[in-house]
């Protein structure tokens, strides 16, 4: 059995690095690429200084104590225009996503206690600038009308102890839990993760066992098939899944130095949580081309189940929320329990049973379809008319 692994693992080895090279630059150089790109484009961290136009049409003390709060608010850049005409033009050009616009009466109608008025137009086109923009139009608002609420109560004499009581009967203490500042890199980042290798490692395999087939290099495997197929099968994608897990502790440890992710729970169950992903998504490779036997329909599969499954993890919503067929497709994916697995032990730092549960889940089903990849694998190999032309 010894002999069985050290051939075949040689022989990935000199099939990547020796007779296709490209299959090496695709395996350990290619992801880095892409997650390097994703990773350029979110290299902001947290959407801050978001550029708001503002409209000053009062031009009084309390409009301009308006608009030095905009200033002090973490999540808007105010930019003043002097037109509401203007603002709009700039802000269906892109220039500003959001406009402010202050009412000529607005400094008369808070001194005379008849309520002031403030326009607003916010560019929802993209969510995360929408979300901040306006998380932080209502936090300066909020805050002025809370002053302005205590003093008109202070002058009518109410105490000050009872103002807040008065002011807003009903109070909330507001406190985000796990990713206050809306750093996205947090959970798309950490969900590209598991995308991009999900695509790499099965098309890998997928291409590496397929290829043999096609070139009718299987032919000298076939005596190690035919004695020991699940054996042979495992030495091969072994391969593979070491090599890329060990590219998934590279991209784990750049994204969480470099972008300083939080690990408020176990980086060991993170780690396994890794190595289970890469296992599931190397053993459905192999399902797929012992399902197949045609390298171009199989790298097809691989594509129409990897491509699309970002969408599926649950970063942009729960996975709860979806339609019941897309609850389902989600958790069999690997991707969308590493993903899971990430915001329990690097955000939340809870639910470790919940954690061991999705990476056991994984273990089992990349169980099931590495033994049935190897039962169909071994099949193809077994007799010449499934082999390609021989070179």
């Amino acid at each position: 059995m010894k002999n069985i692994w050290h051939r075949l693992i040689r022989r990935e080895w000199a099939f990547i690095f020796k007779r296709k090279k490209s299959c090496g630059f695709f395996m350990l150089v290619y992801p880095f690429v892409i997650m390097a790109i994703v990773l350029a484009i979110f290299s902001g961290k947290v959407l801050d200084k978001i550029p708001v136009g503002v409209v000053d049409n009062s031009s009084g003390y309390y409009s301009r104590e308006l608009v030095r709060t905009l200033k002090s608010n973490r999540f808007l850049a105010p930019r003043p225009f002097a037109t509401v005409e203007a603002a709009r033009k700039a802000l269906d050009q892109g220039r500003i996503y959001g406009v402010v616009a202050i009412d000529e009466s607005y400094d008369k109608d808070l001194l005379k206690n008849s309520g002031a008025g403030i326009k607003a137009w916010i560019n929802n086109e993209y969510l995360l600038v929408g979300g901040n923009l306006t998380k932080g139009l209502n936090a300066v608002v909020g805050a002025l009308q809370a002053k302005y609420q205590r003093r008109n109560l202070a002058a009518l004499g109410v105490p000050s102890s009872m103002e807040d009581s008065f002011a807003a009967p009903l109070q909330v203490s507001e406190n985000i839990l796990y990713n206050p500042g809306m750093n996205y890199i947090y959970f798309l980042g950490l969900g590209l993760l598991p995308a991009v290798l999900q695509l790499f490692i099965c098309i890998s395999v997928s291409y590496s066992l397929l290829w043999d087939i096609k070139t009718y290099h299987a032919r000298r495997l076939r005596g190690i098939f035919n004695e020991r197929p699940y054996t042979a099968c495992a030495a091969r994608v072994s391969f593979y899944v070491a090599g890329y897990f060990a590219v998934f502790a590279v991209m784990l440890g750049g994204v969480i130095a470099f972008f300083q992710v939080p690990i408020e729970g176990s980086l060991l169950r993170v780690v396994c949580g890794g190595a289970a992903f890469v296992f599931m998504t190397a053993s459905t490779g192999l399902f797929f081309a012992g399902g197949t036997n045609n390298l171009r329909l199989c790298l097809s599969v691989c594509a129409v189940y990897a491509a699309p499954a970002f969408a599926y993890y649950g970063v942009s919503f729960p996975v709860q929320s979806m339609p019941i067929l897309a609850r389902l497709w989600a958790e069999f994916l690997p991707g969308t329990h590493l993903n899971r697995i990430f915001v329990n032990e690097l955000l939340r730092g809870v639910n470790g049973a919940g954690t061991w549960y999705d990476i056991l889940f994984m273990t089992a089903v990349g169980g099931v379809c590495f033994a049935l990849g190897a039962k169909g694998y071994a099949r193809w190999i077994k007799r010449d008319k499934y082999l390609g032309p021989q070179l």
